[in-house]
């Protein structure tokens, strides 16, 4: 009498053993099993396991069903796809909830794009998983929520790789609203080597970046795009970017304890010309660039070696910086310009300093450069007033709206605090009063925001 082996798929209710459904192979990497990736019985609410192995496959592994978990024993299960595009897909038009993939490898080849992609895909699980050898991203995201990425690896030291990714982690795309990716979060992601960013959040928002590291991408660590906004990113490691270590041009995004190490003066955290209100707390960084045209993004106990700030109504409370040796404040006041309907007779500015303004009959005005100021904020503005001879000029904060005296200076340091008004847009004016003969200077310009 011969007996039959039982099989999980003849016990009610146990997983689904994708080794009951292969077709040849032995799991190794000279014969791995094939045939089960069509004959597996593939549906939702239903749990698969792959046991240890080399599985392989050459059509993307679609499964577009709710509630299905597929996982592995850890680093001894490797899905090896052999053909082009993704490796699996996460991909309904009706949309799905809860798809699960855990604890195995996706190894791909050069005609692999993406190694796990979902659309219209949410409450998702993707946990200890390493993705190798994939042109794409090794997680892409077009449209979802509610997503966790935990413990996700990509780079050489997870494994031989011979085709380097574009993205680690890719988040949405561009401004469609059909491809925004909200409230996922990721985990201990350790990335490396890809031929652009690390981790790409490149259209979303509510995502929470925790703990991980990106090293030694060609392009940039972290990138987060115009079209992210209100993202956190806490105590994420960046080391060894080539161009940048943050590139950032989103709005109202946190950085917390970041620490960008090993990137050169050259590597920065860059916020470009569309950045606002992202603020930074904490965290080292080895030089940062804020670019004309960023707007009331702000710094909390941080430290950098290198700190330009070309921006708008930039706060700063406690950023010291290894370049000055001290702690740093940003100067609004970048330069001063000869009022053409009521000029000094004679004047000379070089950067935030008046070195003479000179006026014996009429009105004197001199206006600075247009800066930002947030509305509703309270700001102190300091000078330093020298008298060479005449009388001290009345000084005038101004906006495209309406003009508050703010005092009357006395020569030597100058401070009064003022706060700004609805409108964004400010400018600082000296003048002298009709009848009024001044010859002055000023120095040591200054303006910070304290509340």
């Amino acid at each position: 009498m011969s007996l039959t082996k039982a099989t999980y798929s003849m016990i009610k209710g146990a997983p689904v053993n994708v080794l009951d459904y292969i077709s040849g192979g032995t799991g190794t990497s000279g014969d791995p099993y094939v045939g089960w990736d069509t004959a597996t019985p593939w549906a939702a609410n239903t749990e698969f396991k792959f046991p240890k192995g080399v599985f392989q496959y050459s059509t993307t592994l679609s499964l577009p069903y709710a509630y299905i978990y597929i996982h592995g024993v850890g680093v001894g299960t490797t899905l090896k796809f052999t053909g082009t595009g993704n490796c699996i897909s996460f991909d309904s038009v009706s949309g799905i909830n809860s798809p699960r993939i855990e604890s195995l490898c996706i190894d791909g080849n050069a005609n692999a794009t993406n190694g796990i992609y979902t659309n219209n895909a949410n409450y998702g699980v993707c946990k200890d998983v390493t993705i190798r050898n994939v042109s794409g991203a090794g997680f892409r995201s077009l449209f979802g929520v509610y997503w966790l990425i935990q413990n996700f690896y990509m780079g050489s030291n997870f494994g031989a790789i011979t085709t380097y990714a574009s993205a680690g982690i890719y988040l949405g795309l561009g401004g469609s609203a059909s491809s925004t990716v909200t409230a996922y979060t990721i985990i201990n992601a350790n990335i490396a080597e890809c031929i652009n960013s690390g981790i790409d959040i490149n259209n979303g928002w509510g995502n929470t970046i925790i703990g991980g590291a990106v090293e030694a991408n060609q392009q940039q660590g972290l990138f987060i795009n115009t079209n992210a906004h209100d993202n956190l990113i806490n105590n994420l490691y960046i080391e060894g970017n080539l161009v940048y270590a943050i590139l950032c041009g989103g709005t109202g995004n946190d950085f917390i304890g970041v620490w960008c190490a090993g990137n050169s003066f050259d590597s920065p955290f860059k916020l470009t010309s569309t950045t606002t209100v992202n603020h930074i707390f904490g965290g080292v960084y080895e030089k940062i660039i804020i670019d004309a045209g960023a707007f009331a993004n702000g710094f909390t106990n941080s430290r950098c070696g290198i700190f330009n700030d070309s921006g708008n109504g930039t706060t700063v409370d406690n950023l010291f910086s290894g370049a000055t040796a001290a702690y740093v404040h940003p100067t609004f006041i970048a330069s001063w310009t000869n009022n053409a309907t009521y000029p000094y007779e004679t004047f000379t500015s070089s950067g935030s300093s008046i070195t003479s303004a000179i006026n014996t009959t009429g009105v004197g005005i001199a206006n600075s450069n247009s800066f930002y100021l947030v509305g509703g904020a309270t700001y102190i503005f300091q000078w330093f007033v020298t008298l060479n001879s005449g009388t001290l000029p009345g000084f005038v904060v101004s906006t495209n709206t309406a003009s508050s005296v703010i005092g009357v200076s006395v020569t030597g340091n100058n401070v009064y605090m003022f706060k700004a008004g609805n409108s964004d847009l400010h400018y600082f004016t000296l003048r002298t009063e009709t009848g009024v003969a001044a010859n002055y200077s000023v120095a040591n310009v200054d303006v910070k925001q304290i509340n």
